[in-house]
């Protein structure tokens, strides 16, 4: 009987089954990440895993800081032309951005290349490996770039491999198979990982691309859109790793591997919201564009439902399982727990709420979530400093947690004020 009430909830079976295959591929991406924290953790000194855990946090940041809002702005126009039948202007748009993402990120890595590392990295160690990580912001961004625009067009499971399978899985079969010890081999190897996938996405594209149409869009009215976005992705991303930049800033690279490896292991139970993600947020758009607003409300609420049951199982088996988890990484990771169980609570709250951002930027609100982004950021930047300082790498997790959820809460808020709608409802079973 309860179970026929709640299931009789999801009005939408398709949208409940494209859900459940996506949260499987996203499952295989989630696996290949904890594989490669595990090889990583077994396979490397805890130093030169913190040294690692430091250098990916860097690169994943610049990578993304670089799109300029390009990514957002791709899901957004892209499957709104791909609703109209714009192919001339998708195409246009794709080429558009991976120049002007090529042309920036070769000016960052040629930066990074020239300067004393001493700069970015205040140690020496890093001054042998500075040029992969160059080549690889370069590699990473147009792979994530790609992926997102593979996203816009329906390719849900195509874009999960390119952003987070293949990379690694390609990276832990080289750490395994080449018995790589040194940080500069791991380096190396995690770069050809990442040009690997990056071609590999641009032969996605081709796949699925269609070459019709001589369509053009708004260049200005675009680039105006991404770089209203990409205050909120510069926050965002400070707020996503920030936490493990300061750790590393001011603990040991032993402290950097424990609350990366923790941090890893509690974004699994987020790993729903990013899968129904790929399905959900290219029908916003177009749903709110028609004025289709109670077939938008009922799909946010069929997805949040889905989200609240299969991210409460994987709370709770973190929370129960928590030492044992880290304890497949090695002993010394158990020191992590607490940053685990804080980490994995405010994942969480982050899973449930997390449509409500997406809902701000998908519908033209996404100034509202530019204050929210700025307000959190500001106070989350100083505060992790300080309760780094002050409380280790649990201060790093609680103010990190508290972050997460308070952004999506104020999202929510936003949501409720300017669309008319509370995407917590689902939580009422009348």
């Amino acid at each position: 009987m309860i179970n026929n009430k709640i299931f009789n909830k999801f009005s939408d079976l398709a949208l409940l089954k494209k859900s459940l295959l996506a949260v499987t591929v996203r499952g295989i991406g989630a696996f290949s990440m904890l594989l490669m924290n595990y090889i990583i953790a077994n396979q490397l000194s805890i130093k030169v895993a913190g040294d690692f855990f430091f250098i990916f946090a860097i690169v994943m940041l610049i990578s993304q800081a670089s799109l300029l809002g390009l990514q957002q702005a791709s899901i957004r126009y892209i499957s709104s032309f791909l609703a109209n039948g714009l192919w001339g202007a998708i195409n246009s748009f794709v080429i558009d951005s991976r120049l002007l993402v090529l042309f920036i990120t070769s000016c960052l890595a040629s930066v990074l290349f020239t300067l004393p590392t001493e700069i970015f990295f205040n140690a020496d160690s890093f001054s042998p490996v500075i040029c992969y990580i160059s080549m690889s912001i370069i590699a990473q961004s147009l792979s994530i770039l790609t992926s997102f625009q593979l996203q816009a067009l329906g390719r849900a499971y195509s874009s999960i491999i390119i952003l987070s399978i293949l990379v690694p899985l390609l990276f832990s079969f080289f750490l395994y198979f080449f018995e790589i010890n040194s940080l500069i081999d791991t380096m190396k190897f995690y770069f050809y990982s990442c040009l690997l996938n990056m071609f590999f996405s641009f032969v996605l594209w081709r796949k699925f691309r269609t070459i019709n149409g001589k369509d053009t869009y708004d260049r200005k009215k675009v680039l105006n859109t991404s770089l209203s976005l990409w205050s909120i992705v510069i926050i965002t991303l400070l707020t996503q790793w920030g936490a493990q930049l300061v750790v590393g800033m001011i603990q040991d690279s032993d402290s950097v591997a424990i609350f990366s490896v923790a941090q890893r292991v509690a974004n699994v139970i987020s790993f729903v919201l990013i899968a129904i993600n790929f399905i959900v947020i290219p029908k916003i758009s177009p749903l709110y564009e028609s004025g289709d607003f109670s077939k938008l409300k009922e799909l946010i609420f069929n997805s949040t439902r889905i989200l609240f049951f299969i991210s409460a199982v994987f709370l709770l088996l973190v929370i129960l399982n928590a030492n044992y988890i880290l304890s497949l990484f090695g002993d010394r990771y158990t020191e992590g727990v607490w940053v685990l169980i804080i980490l994995s609570v405010g994942q969480f709250v982050n899973a449930i709420t997390g449509f409500s951002g997406y809902l701000l930027t998908m519908t033209g609100h996404d100034k509202y979530l530019k204050y929210i982004v700025i307000f959190i950021g500001t106070l989350s930047v100083p505060l992790v400093f300080l309760a780094t300082m002050h409380f280790g790498i649990v201060g790093a997790a609680f103010v990190t947690a508290m972050s997460v959820g308070s952004q999506n809460l104020l999202s929510v808020w936003a949501v409720r004020k300017y669309l008319g709608f509370n995407t917590l409802s689902f939580l009422s079973w009348k």
